[in-house]
């Protein structure tokens, strides 16, 4: 099942993760550096490192998905703009985050492809200090993330819908989506009943090559 995030719905689950520390957050993105580009009205295909069954990018108005094979999947360029596609394996862990940027022809190099995806190992770190995150999220707008908690949680909210949104994908990991340039703050809210963690987001312009 392909998942468009236009309504931001997901059943995914992935094994648990009780660290004894203190509670970290695991931020996973994609990598501007290594983006995929796709010119406008034409295709890029990806090799994916490991059987999938679920994707999302993060905005469809960009970007269009299809999925081929087990392995394969083909990314069509829409429009101009910066976006992310996460992968999700049939357990419902997380396989990869990359970044799709689509360009008009003559801005783009050439698209030979198939494009191997690599495989998501490890994400930047932000401390939770007395149930406050101790950085503030930042991501570029139409563009996602993979925040991974150390504790079981089982809800969010958001202060403001209209700059960032989020849907729980199950356990401990919620995905994270940059919609309009502005701030908000985000609560996760713990299966124990925990005082949830508090998270500041900001969301800067697409074009936004720092985030």
């Amino acid at each position: 099942m392909l998942l468009r995030m236009a309504g931001l719905i997901f059943t995914l689950t992935s094994p648990l993760a009780l660290p004894a520390t203190a509670e970290t957050l695991s931020v996973f993105r994609g990598d501007i550096e290594t983006a995929i580009y796709v010119p406008i009205g034409d295709q890029a295909f990806l090799v994916i490192p490991n059987s999938f069954c679920e994707m999302a990018v993060a905005d469809p108005d960009i970007a269009d998905i299809a999925s081929l094979t087990s392995r394969l999947a083909r990314v069509d360029g829409i429009a101009a703009g910066r976006t992310s596609l996460a992968i999700f394996d049939c357990e419902g862990g997380t396989i990869s985050i990359v970044e799709i940027l689509v360009a008009p022809h003559a801005n783009t190099a050439n698209v030979t492809g198939p494009f191997y995806v690599p495989e998501m190992l490890s994400g930047e770190q932000i401390p939770v200090i007395k149930n406050i995150a101790a950085a503030t999220l930042r991501l570029p707008a139409s563009v996602a993330v993979i925040v991974k908690t150390d504790l079981p949680a089982v809800d969010f909210d958001m202060d403001d819908l209209d700059v960032a949104d989020a849907a729980h994908l199950g356990d401990t990991r919620f995905y994270i989506l940059g919609k309009t340039v502005g701030t908000t703050t985000m609560y996760l809210q713990h299966e124990d009943g925990s005082a949830p963690t508090i998270l500041n987001i900001e969301i800067v312009g697409n074009n936004d090559s720092n985030s």
